[in-house]
């Protein structure tokens, strides 16, 4: 979870509701399996919060998935948190490196100049030159108009087209 902060008293989930998005299926098969009854109680709590104020945003992404394109503001769906993406390194080498990473968060920023961008943030295994470790690396994603992400069918990687 990113955007869900566990400590706060009440705990917030803030709109779009990412976690609870990508979490949807898990929370559906937990309440299937679940005997404790305290814990089913609050798992059905989730599925009615989806039911009364998800609809909406789980029929736009749908329809996104089913045609093979997403918009800007809905970007964060290709990207659940704990998601395999290659991230690649073109200036590192003649050759491009590539590497797998573990999507931490997607959040949405207005930048001081006005610029409204996604900024993903992976985290991954890499050698700095002198040990290998864990490394963070952000990438911002500029809001777009004429271009699209085909939403990933491997669920490791996206690619920019034209449409």
């Amino acid at each position: 979870m990113t955007t869900i902060r566990l400590s706060h008293d009440p705990i917030i989930i803030p709109e779009p509701f990412m976690e609870v998005y990508h979490c949807r299926e898990k929370i559906l098969q937990a309440l299937k399996v679940e005997e404790n009854n305290i814990l089913k109680v609050e798992l059905q709590l989730l599925v009615n919060f989806q039911d009364q104020y998800m609809t909406e945003t789980i029929k736009t992404i749908d329809q996104f998935i089913t045609n093979g394109y997403i918009e800007f503001e809905w970007l964060w769906a290709i990207f659940p948190p704990g998601e395999l993406v290659v991230i690649e390194n073109v200036s590192a080498s003649d050759v491009p490196i590539q590497w797998c990473a573990v999507v931490k968060a997607f959040e949405f920023r207005t930048l001081d100049s006005g610029v409204q961008v996604w900024t993903l943030t992976v985290i991954h295994t890499g050698f700095n030159g002198l040990r290998l470790g864990k490394n963070r690396n952000r990438a911002h994603v500029p809001s777009f108009l004429e271009q699209h992400w085909d939403y990933p069918t491997s669920g490791l990687s996206v690619e920019v087209l034209q449409r």
